[in-house]
C-alpha cells in the first residue's frame, strides 16, 4: 500500500500538465567563422523558459505564449544578444543568431572559465536544499571536485574525503568509511541528499563531487546518516547530452589491478533520453603478509525530458566486495603500553588469516522527479531503496592479556541485512515579499531502516606475539563456530519528518536564513534470537537553525553567523532496581562565526571559521550503577580554507583545523578528558600545476599530503595513538585522447595508525593510463 501510495506521489507533477497550445522557437547559433556555437543559454527574459545549443548550434524552446517575446543570447565571453519575434499560438518559429565571435576564441574562454572553477567551485544547491553561493550561505563547507579525484589518482573514498578541510576520514575494522569532523565521528552514508548504504562505499568513478557539511545539520538532514560534526554527501555522476566514453587501466603495488568505465550518450536524436554507465573493478593485495580486497561495481542512471517543465532520473548502483577485516583490539589490566609504536608485533604482521575475511553485496535504486510548477517554485519528489547484504564477515576481536599474548577472538556474521526506504518530498521556491526576495525550501521526509543479522562470538586461540604463530584458517574457524549456539537480532526504525528553511534577502547583501525542523522517531520493539526485546520507544525533536550572512564587499567578501542544531535519538534505559528511565534526544547547538571570501575574479576562495558545539542530554552512570541524563561535552576550534589558483594552471588545495572536544560533565572519570579519535589539529595540502606551453607543454604534477596529530585510544585517555604526515606526489601527461599518470602515495614510508589502531599503508606506486573515445 505504501509503495502504490509513493507512486501515485510521484505522478502528481504528471497529472498536474494542463492542456494547452503552445508556440515554440527553434534555431541555430553559429560563430563568425561559420562553426557552430554549443553551449550558450538561449532564454526569455522574465521568464524560465530556455535552451541551451547543443554540439550541433541547435536550440529549441517549448511552451512560449502567443504575442511579442524577446529571445535573449548570453553565455561566458560573448556579447550579449537580443531579438524581438512575434509569436503564435500553436506555431513552431525559427530565429538564427550570428555571435561576433570565432570559435577558437569561446573555446579559450570556456576553458578559461573552468580552469577557474574546476577545483574552487562551491556554489550548491544541496548544502542547503536550496541553490546558493557560497557568499550567500552562512553555513561552512568544502567541496571536492571529481577534477580533484582525478588529478590525484584517488582510488576510495578515503582519500577523496582527506581533502576536505579539518577532516580525517579513515576505515573502520569492517571496511567501512568514516571521519572525523569537528571532533565526532561521521559515516559516509548520504547519497544526493538521501540516506544510502554504508556497508560498501560509492566506487569513486561514480562521483561527480564530494560536500562536506560543517556542524551540526539536522534541521535539514535528519538523525540518520550524520554526527554533531557534520555530514558527508556523495553528488554522483548522472548522464548529459553529450556522447563520451573514457576506460582507465590502473596497476601498481600489493598487485593493484583495477579497471574503470565512464559511457555517456544519448539515447535518441533530440536528447530528451540520456544514458550512463560508470563501472570499477578492483583487486588489490595488503601490504601486510595477509590480506586481500577485491570490489566490482556498476552504477548505471537514465536521464528522460518529457518537456521543459518535467523530467525523470533512475539510477542505480550495484556493488560485490570482499575483504579482508581488520581487527577490533581491546588491553586488558595486565598491559602496560602507553603508544602503538610500543606494541611489539611487527608493523606488517597480520594476526587473521587470508580465508576468514568477508562479503558485502549491495544493491541500491532512486528516483527523482523534477517538475516545475510555475516560475517561482520547483517540486522535487525522490524515493530510495537502499539494501546492503554481509553474505558472511569474519571480524577480529584480538584482546591482550599482557605485553606479550594475545587471545584471538571472532565474531561471525550471517545474512546481515541493513536496508533503507525514504521518500523525500521538497518544493523549491524563488519569489518576493514586498521587495525582498525569499528562496525557500519546504520538505517532507519518510524514513525506514530495517537491520538483520545472525552472529556468533568464540574464542580462537591464545598466542605469544614474541614466538611464530600461525593464521586464522575457515576450517577451524567454521568448526569452533559449529560448536555454539548463533545469536539472531532484528530491528526496525522509521522517522517521519517534517521541514522548511527559508533565505531573505533584507538587502541585496544582507541575507537571513531560518530552517526548523519537526521529527517523529519510532523504534520498534526488536527481536533477539526469537524474542521481543523492550527496547521500543517514539521521541519527537524540534531542530531550528538561523544563520545571518553580510556582504562586506559584493560578491567577494562575507561576514557570516549561525546556529545549528542536531539531534540523536536515544533508547530506554533499564536501571538497575528494574525502573526504566526514558531519555529525551541527545542535543548538540553550535554558534559559529567567521569570514568567507571569493577574490580575483574567484580564484582565491577562502574561508575562516570558529565554532562552539555543547552537546546536552548525554547519560552516564552514578557510583550505584544508575543511569542519569545531563550529561555535558564541548568540542571547539577554528577552520581555514585556502583553495586558489594563484598563477595560470596552478592550483592550491589547502586547509588547517584546530580542535578539542572534552567532556566537561556527567561520569566523574571522564571529566576533562579528550573524545577518543578525535584529533586536535589536522592539515592538508595539494597543489596541482598543469603545462601548457614549452619543453614540458602537456605535463603535469602534483604534490601534497596530510598532517594529523596524536589521539587517545581509548576513552580514559591512557594509550596513544601517534601523529602521522603523510605526502604524495603525482606526475601525469595529457593528450586530447588519452592521459598518462604516475602517482606515489606515502613518499617517506610513514609507519602509522588511524584512530581505529589499523596500520596504514606505507609506500605505493599506481600507474594509469585512461582512453577517451
Amino acid at each position: 500500500m505504501k509503495i502504490k501510495l509513493v507512486l501515485f506521489l510521484m505522478l502528481i507533477p504528471v497529472l498536474m500538465v494542463r492542456a494547452q497550445k503552445p508556440a515554440t522557437i527553434t534555431g541555430k547559433i553559429t560563430t563568425n567563422d561559420g562553426k557552430a556555437a554549443t553551449g550558450i543559454t538561449v532564454s526569455v527574459p522574465g521568464t524560465t523558459l530556455g535552451s541551451v545549443t547543443d554540439d550541433k548550434g541547435l536550440y529549441r524552446i517549448k511552451n512560449l505564449a502567443s504575442g511579442n517575446q524577446v529571445i535573449q543570447l548570453s553565455a561566458i565571453g560573448i556579447q550579449t544578444q537580443t531579438k524581438t519575434v512575434k509569436i503564435e499560438p500553436g506555431e513552431t518559429t525559427n530565429i538564427d543568431f550570428v555571435i561576433s565571435e570565432t570559435i577558437k576564441e569561446l573555446e579559450e574562454v570556456a576553458v578559461s572559465a573552468l580552469r577557474a572553477h574546476k577545483y574552487i567551485y562551491k556554489e550548491s544547491d544541496q548544502v542547503a536544499r536550496i541553490p546558493l553561493k557560497n557568499l550567500e550561505n552562512p553555513q561552512v563547507y568544502s567541496v571536492i571536485p571529481k577534477e580533484l579525484i582525478s588529478s590525484q589518482l584517488s582510488l576510495n573514498s578515503k582519500d577523496v574525503i582527506n581533502n576536505a578541510a579539518g577532516v580525517v576520514a579513515y576505515y573502520t575494522p569492517i571496511g567501512t568509511v568514516s571521519a572525523w569532523i569537528r571532533g565526532f565521528d561521521t559515516r559516509n552514508a548520504i547519497r544526493n541528499g538521501m540516506v544510502t548504504q554504508y556497508r560498501a562505499e560509492s566506487d569513486p568513478i561514480n562521483i561527480e563531487r564530494v560536500e562536506v557539511i560543517k556542524g551540526p545539520a539536522g534541521t535539514l538532514f535528519g538523525s540518520s546518516a550524520i554526527s554533531f560534526g557534520g555530514l558527508i554527501n556523495k553528488i554522483t555522476k548522472t548522464p548529459n547530452p553529450i556522447a563520451a566514453t573514457e576506460v582507465a587501466v590502473f596497476t601498481g603495488s600489493n598487485s593493484l589491478m583495477r579497471i574503470t568505465a565512464d559511457v555517456n550518450t544519448p539515447l535518441n536524436a533530440s536528447k530528451t533520453s540520456l544514458f550512463r554507465l560508470n563501472a570499477a573493478y578492483h583487486a588489490e593485495d595488503s601490504f601486510q603478509d595477509i590480506g586481500r580486497y577485491k570490489s566490482i561495481s556498476a552504477a548505471p542512471s537514465f536521464l528522460y525530458t518529457i518537456n521543459d517543465r518535467l523530467t525523470f532520473l533512475v539510477d542505480a548502483e550495484f556493488a560485490a566486495v570482499t575483504r579482508t577485516q581488520q581487527p577490533y583490539p581491546s588491553f586488558g589490566p595486565n598491559t602496560t603500553f602507553k603508544n602503538f609504536r610500543d606494541i611489539p608485533i611487527g608493523y606488517k604482521k597480520y594476526i587473521g588469516g587470508d580465508d576468514v575475511d568477508a562479503k558485502t553485496t549491495i544493491s541500491n535504486f532512486f528516483t527523482k522527479a523534477t517538475y516545475k510548477l510555475s516560475d517561482q517554485w520547483v517540486s522535487s519528489t525522490n524515493l530510495n531503496f537502499s539494501n546492503g547484504y554481509v553474505d558472511y564477515a569474519n571480524q577480529l576481536y584480538p584482546r591482550w592479556l599482557t605485553d606479550s599474548t594475545m587471545t584471538r577472538n571472532i565474531g561471525m556474521y550471517s545474512a546481515r541485512t541493513l536496508s533503507f526506504i525514504q521518500f523525500q518530498q521538497n518544493f523549491n521556491g524563488d519569489f518576493k515579499i514586498g521587495k525582498m526576495r525569499n528562496r525557500a525550501v519546504i520538505g517532507a521526509d519518510f524514513t525506514s531502516t530495517i537491520t538483520r543479522l545472525n552472529y556468533a562470538y568464540f574464542n580462537y586461540d591464545t598466542i605469544n606475539v614474541n614466538q611464530n604463530f600461525a593464521p586464522l584458517f575457515a576450517q577451524r574457524a567454521n568448526a569452533l563456530m559449529a560448536a555454539k549456539t548463533p545469536g539472531h537480532y532484528q530491528n526496525t526504525q522509521t522517522n517521519y519528518s517534517l521541514y522548511a528553511s527559508d533565505v531573505i534577502n533584507l538587502t541585496d547583501r544582507l541575507l537571513v536564513m531560518a530552517s526548523l525542523r519537526l521529527d517523529q522517531f519510532v523504534n520498534k520493539a526488536s527481536i533477539e534470537n526469537s524474542l521481543p526485546v523492550k527496547d521500543d520507544y517514539q521521541q519527537t525533536a524540534l531542530s531550528p537553525k538561523f544563520g545571518l550572512i553580510y556582504q562586506i564587499v559584493d560578491q567577494k567578501v562575507s561576514l557570516f553567523g549561525n546556529y545549528m542544531n542536531g539531534f540523536l535519538n536515544q533508547g530506554p534505559v533499564t536501571q538497575p532496581d528494574g525502573g526504566t528511565l526514558r531519555l529525551k534526544p541527545k542535543q548538540a547547538n553550535q554558534w559559529e562565526g567567521g569570514v568567507k571570501t571569493d577574490l580575483l575574479n574567484k580564484h582565491l576562495g577562502f574561508t575562516l571559521s570558529f565554532y562552539d558545539i555543547k552537546v546536552n542530554n548525554a547519560t552516564y552512570t552514578d557510583i550505584n550503577n544508575f543511569s542519569l541524563q545531563g550529561g555535558t561535552q564541548r568540542s571547539k576550534g577554528f577552520e581555514a580554507e585556502l583553495n586558489a589558483e594563484p598563477v595560470d594552471h596552478f592550483y592550491i588545495i589547502s586547509g588547517y583545523a584546530r580542535n578539542s572536544n572534552k567532556f566537561i560533565s556527567g561520569t566523574p572519570s571522564l571529566i576533562g578528558k579528550k573524545v577518543a579519535g578525535a584529533p586536535g589539529e589536522v592539515f592538508n595540502l595539494w597543489m596541482n600545476y598543469q603545462c601548457v606551453s614549452g619543453f614540458l607543454k602537456n605535463f603535469g604534477g602534483g604534490f601534497g599530503g596530510n598532517y594529523v596529530s596524536e589521539v587517545y585510544w581509548d576513552a580514559a585517555n591512557t594509550i596513544t595513538i601517534p601523529s602521522y604526515t603523510v605526502l604524495n606526489a603525482a606526475i601525469s601527461y595529457h593528450q586530447p585522447s588519452w592521459t598518462a599518470s604516475v602517482k606515489m602515495n606515502n613518499l617517506s614510508n610513514q609507519k602509522y595508525w588511524n584512530s581505529d589502531a589499523q596500520p596504514q599503508m606505507l609506500r605505493q606506486i599506481i600507474g594509469s593510463l585512461a582512453m577517451k573515445f
